[in-house]
């Protein structure tokens, strides 16, 4: 009995069925991790230095596709440290975005490592081609922002500028033409009018150096800049460049000073003929007490013409009456005038 036994035992061990091959087996997938950080860069250089700020409580968006083609999406808020993390990641491909914070504007996002290799390329305002295979995890993604710049000020007609804002005449209508480059190397062109208190106003600039040029129409000529707290040069009259803005800056007090300009014309007759080439003369004095003096010649027409005149009381040789100018008079006309010993121009 005990040999039957046995016998029937190794019968037994015989039949039990062995292990599916090595190449049946399924092979176990590793959830990848992808994480990263968004912080305010205020020097704008790119990098996440200890002068910059993380941004908390931003929103970040993935989506993808995992090696089988499913969709994926996702989103999370980073953290009171800026830092955000998407882990349990699926293998496949992938692309990070976020939803700016109020008064920021897209900075300098850059690419990140997976196992110590970049991957990944800039994409927009997005990183986007984040390849991840089983178990591996990608480091570093981040988002630069910075904040918007702004440029303002305000267009008077008065004689001079008052610090306490006395006796200014406020300008509206004024076209305030901003041009520059910006962080980005961007050709940059605005335009801006002044409200009927004479102010403009520039917002959400990007960073970046700026010039800002005032124009008021027929008539009037930009006579004066003040420069702002944020710098700059003038540039003749009525132009202030070189304004640099970094991230945040909102440049103020960037005030012109706007001048009529007034032109005065007429026509000189010898007998029934136009007195062509003669020498006219004009002097007076503007609305700042500055002696002017300015001479030209007759056209063949016997037409003359003095143009870009400030405010003031002028007087053209042979002219009985004196001519009073006033901000913005276009034309005059002193067409009575006869001169027929008048010298010749040259």
């Amino acid at each position: 009995a005990e040999m039957a036994d046995s016998s029937a035992s190794a019968s037994i061990l015989n039949h039990v069925p062995h292990s599916a091959p090595t190449a049946e087996r399924k092979t176990q997938v590793v959830p990848a991790t992808l994480s990263g950080v968004v912080y305010h860069d205020r020097d704008q250089d790119g990098q996440f230095g200890s002068d910059d700020t993380p941004l908390a409580d931003i929103e970040i968006h993935l989506e993808g596709r995992t090696q089988k083609g499913e969709p994926v999406n996702r989103s999370d808020r980073t953290a009171k440290d800026g830092t955000f993390c998407f882990a349990d990641l699926p293998p496949g491909i992938y692309r990070l975005s976020r939803v700016l914070s109020r008064g920021f504007i897209a900075g300098n996002a850059s690419v990140g490592t997976v196992n110590t290799t970049p991957v990944g390329r800039v994409d927009d305002e997005s990183i986007a081609g984040i390849v991840l295979g089983s178990g591996e995890t990608g480091l570093h993604y981040r988002f630069a922002d910075v904040r918007a710049c702004g440029l303002n000020g305000m267009v008077t007609s008065d004689d001079e500028f008052h610090e306490d804002g006395s006796n200014e005449v406020h300008f509206p209508g004024a076209r305030i033409l901003l041009s520059g480059t910006d962080d980005r190397g961007r050709t940059i062109q605005l335009a801006a009018e002044t409200n009927q208190q004479g102010m403009y106003r520039f917002h959400d600039l990007r960073p970046g150096k700026y010039n800002l040029y005032a124009t008021a129409g027929p008539g009037w000529n930009a006579r004066e800049v003040r420069i702002g707290d944020k710098g700059g040069h003038v540039v003749g009259s009525g132009k202030v460049s070189a304004i640099h803005l970094r991230s945040g800056d909102i440049g103020t007090r960037y005030n012109f000073r706007m001048q009529g300009s007034g032109v005065i014309s007429g026509r000189l007759w010898s007998g029934d003929e136009p007195a062509k080439d003669l020498v006219i003369r004009l002097r007076g004095l503007d609305n700042s007490a500055d002696e002017v003096r300015r001479i030209t010649s007759t056209d063949g027409e016997g037409r003359y013409r003095f143009v870009d005149l400030r405010a003031g009381i002028y007087r053209i040789e042979g002219c009985v009456d004196p001519i009073t100018l006033t901000p913005g008079d276009q034309i005059i006309d002193c067409d009575q005038v006869i001169s027929p010993n008048g010298e010749r121009g040259v």
